[in-house]
């Protein structure tokens, strides 16, 4: 191949670094299986754990997609059309607010609920006249 320009080597050397013992892993201690479910905890157990504060980070980021989501939702015509649908069974029946949100016994025991029921139907009714011209809209 010299005829060519072209030179052959047969041995190249430094080209892979050397390893040096430190950076070998030690099977010694291990038993071996084929059980997957103890390969699995035992590679679980090899996986560090979040901490405090990546834990809060986490929920953080978890109730803002949430947010994001319910905000999302509520802007399509799917959930207006159920929303302005729960104006006669609220009007018949005050249990559904208890139901559809989240109160304290003493709000219950103190008689909130009617004054809820009424301010949820007032934001109803202004939602179905907002509707009703948004759909006069071409």
């Amino acid at each position: 191949m010299d005829g060519y320009g072209i030179k052959i080597r047969y041995k190249q050397r430094g080209l892979v670094p050397k390893r040096r013992k430190s950076d070998l892993v030690s099977l010694e201690g291990l038993e071996r299986t084929t059980d997957p479910v103890k390969l699995y905890l035992r590679e679980m157990g090899n996986i560090s754990l979040l901490t405090r504060e990546g834990e809060i980070s986490i929920a953080r980021e978890i109730e803002r997609g949430e947010k994001t989501v319910i905000k999302t939702l509520s802007k399509t015509r799917l959930v207006l059309n159920k929303v302005l649908s729960l104006e006669d069974k609220i009007k018949e029946d005050i249990d559904i607010i208890q139901e559809m949100l989240d109160f304290s016994e003493d709000d219950i025991a103190e008689g909130r609920l009617e004054a809820k029921k009424k301010q949820i139907l007032a934001k109803i009714k202004k939602t179905r006249e907002l509707s009703i011209q948004l759909d006069k809209i071409p």
